[in-house]
């Protein structure tokens, strides 16, 4: 019996089903925590899958992991990923993700973390394929 040894990028080709699975339950837990009153980590943790789609998507585009996710963000729109209305949105979410995980819990309200959180979860249902 011939044993084949296993492909050593499938893992790499496995990415996406396991973060999309993952970053579902981190949305699930940042809508829990939202729905129990606590706006603020349930921004922070939102603000975490944002991060993380960036990256991730910026690996699919070649780009260098520039570290920040405005910066990230800057450079998908750059390489035509989305469009400026697209890149428009996903600053708004850093930001609200910035000011919770900063302190300035006045800057944000539950309204725009709910927006936020659904907005999010679109993003990666359809443009990001997750």
């Amino acid at each position: 019996m011939v044993l084949k040894r296993p492909r050593r990028d499938f893992l790499v080709h496995q990415e996406p089903s396991v973060a999309g699975v993952v970053f579902d339950s981190v949305l699930e837990q940042a809508r829990h925590l939202l729905v129990c009153g606590f706006k603020d980590p349930a921004a922070v943790l939102c603000r975490v899958v944002i991060e993380d789609c960036l990256r991730r998507l910026s690996r699919e585009e070649g780009l260098p992991d520039l570290g920040k996710a405005f910066a990230l963000n800057d450079a998908l729109r750059d390489r035509g990923r989305y469009d400026k209305s697209q890149w428009r949105l996903i600053q708004s979410w850093v930001d609200i993700g910035n000011s919770a995980a900063h302190g300035k819990f006045s800057e944000l309200d539950s309204a725009s973390v709910d927006r936020m959180i659904g907005d999010v979860e679109r993003f990666m249902a359809q443009d990001v394929a997750v």
